[in-house]
């Protein structure tokens, strides 16, 4: 009898540690609200034009900065175009980012997030945006 109490406690507590890493993970992408990530570049003072913004509802917008002079952020619809824009965190090792779009988690923290398509050998690298105020507008 005490194995098995001893059982259903390592069990309570392994699921209490993967509910806790899941929520990390979400906080992390999202800020618990939303997050503006820009695609990594070698050169950190020059990001691409591109971006996501992760919202803690599982939901993304995929944005472009016109002009890296001035706050602006517009919505990209240019390919690829998600069917459905949405996230989720499947387990502490895979995301999915729109549709059946599954990707391994190489790494994510707090300001960066490295992460291998599933489908291909194509990797996407996000770096948190220091501009975390200006609004997407469409």
């Amino acid at each position: 009898m005490n194995k098995l109490y001893v059982f259903l406690l390592g069990l309570c507590c392994l699921f209490i540690a993967c509910s806790q890493s899941r929520k990390k993970l979400i906080s992390d992408l999202s800020n618990n609200d939303f997050k503006y990530w820009y695609r990594y570049n070698k050169d950190s003072l020059k990001p691409y034009a591109l971006g996501y913004c992760f919202f803690s509802n599982g939901t993304f917008i995929r944005y472009y900065n016109p002009d890296y002079n001035k706050s602006i952020r517009k919505v990209n619809n240019m390919p690829p175009v998600y069917s459905k824009p949405i996230w989720k965190i499947i387990d502490d090792s895979t995301i999915m980012i729109g549709e059946k779009n599954y990707f391994k988690i190489i790494f994510l923290n707090a300001d960066s997030v490295i992460l291998k398509s599933s489908e291909s050998s194509d990797y996407l690298k996000l770096h948190r945006d220091k501009d975390q105020v200006t609004k997407v507008i469409k």
